[in-house]
């Protein structure tokens, strides 16, 4: 789509997820797709990086465990590569067990970049909450091949953030296609 691969694992298999992109890059690739396939597209519908809050609901897929696939280091390694079982490098998508809504690697692999400007989170109960904000750190979620089961950056629930610019061999991101009109918070 956009002429390379800025992927630091590359080989021969179009499976790997693509990796050292930057969030201002994540959402070229997106608005890039939008391009193409406007006539395509449902009505309202956009390409876009998901929401965080987007990105956990998808992850978790009904679960309250820490892992979509339980609590233990047994059922981590079951669906994520991570640094016990990585080898230092991405494997292709799907080789581990997906949750029970079909995605793959939402533990694991890569960090994924989301909308999200890394905020503190609203201390009043919201829906459709939406961290805004230009040009600041950018929320990621979903841990990656180097990241530990002990420093718990495997976890559904586990918000990190970086700089829209920084590029690192851990971080990629995941295509979602949402309503383009995304709401902005409400109070309940």
């Amino acid at each position: 789509v956009m002429g390379c691969n800025p992927s630091h694992f590359q080989d021969d298999n179009l499976d790997l997820p693509v990796e050292t992109i930057n969030w201002y890059e994540a959402t070229t690739f997106c608005e890039e797709l939008n391009k193409r396939f406007a006539n395509e597209l449902p009505r309202g519908y956009r390409f876009n990086l998901p929401t965080e809050m987007q990105w956990e609901y998808a992850c978790r897929a009904g679960t309250q465990t820490p892992f979509y696939s339980g609590s233990s280091e047994n059922d981590l390694a079951r669906v994520a590569w991570y640094a016990s079982n990585s080898g230092d490098q991405t494997h292709p998508v799907g080789e581990k067990d997906a949750n029970a809504w079909g995605l793959y690697d939402m533990h694991g692999n890569v960090l994924e970049w989301c909308y999200d400007a890394y905020l503190p989170y609203p201390t009043v109960p919201i829906t459709d909450w939406i961290g805004e904000g230009k040009d600041i750190v950018r929320v990621i979620r979903g841990g990656g091949w180097r990241a530990t089961y002990a420093d718990g950056g495997q976890r559904s629930g586990y918000r990190g953030g970086g700089q829209p610019d920084i590029k690192q061999s851990w971080i990629g991101f995941r295509l979602c296609l949402r309503w383009s009109d995304v709401p902005q918070a409400k109070s309940l």
